[in-house]
């Protein structure tokens, strides 16, 4: 099971929010700007392995699919954030890393199983007072249904 934003062990990623064309090739541009310079100062350093960059967004920001083609075309892992079925099934044909979802988990979880969808079921789990304590419970039934895995909603902020 996928654990994103529960330990910084455990699957690091660091989820960047996009809602356009522009602000997608933006990120972009400036990871590999980051990139490189990281390169150059840390050549002859051991270094931990790097949290995996994502970009997501949510699907009704992406009504006519140009965010999950140009990721698709670019070889770019992404999520998606669905709220219904038909979001969910349209936004997997372009083969997301991540389809993000904040209910009906298990239901989500099984179209994927379904039709052997590539893209990993992510449970949105929203921390409240009980923090990581309630989180115990919510991850032992998320992994008896068979969900792929859980973020954190402070990973999407």
């Amino acid at each position: 099971m996928i654990l994103i934003g529960f330990h910084p062990r455990l699957y690091p990623s660091e989820f960047h929010k996009v809602s356009d064309l522009d602000s997608l090739k933006q990120h972009l541009q400036d990871k590999a700007v980051c990139d490189k310079h990281n390169k150059a100062q840390n050549k002859t350093q051991d270094e931990a392995p790097k949290a995996e960059y994502i970009i997501w967004f949510d699907a009704k920001d992406d009504v006519d699919f140009a965010l999950c083609k140009y990721a698709q075309k670019e070889g770019i892992a992404f999520g998606v954030r669905v709220d219904n079925a038909y979001e969910f099934v349209a936004c997997a044909h372009f083969a997301p890393k991540y389809l993000l979802v904040s209910r009906d988990y298990k239901a989500y979880q099984n179209i994927a199983d379904s039709y052997l969808l590539d893209s990993k079921v992510l449970a949105i789990f929203v921390e409240d007072e009980l923090g990581l304590i309630r989180f115990e419970g919510v991850i032992a039934d998320l992994a008896k249904d068979g969900i792929d895995g859980v973020i954190n909603a402070n990973k999407l902020q």
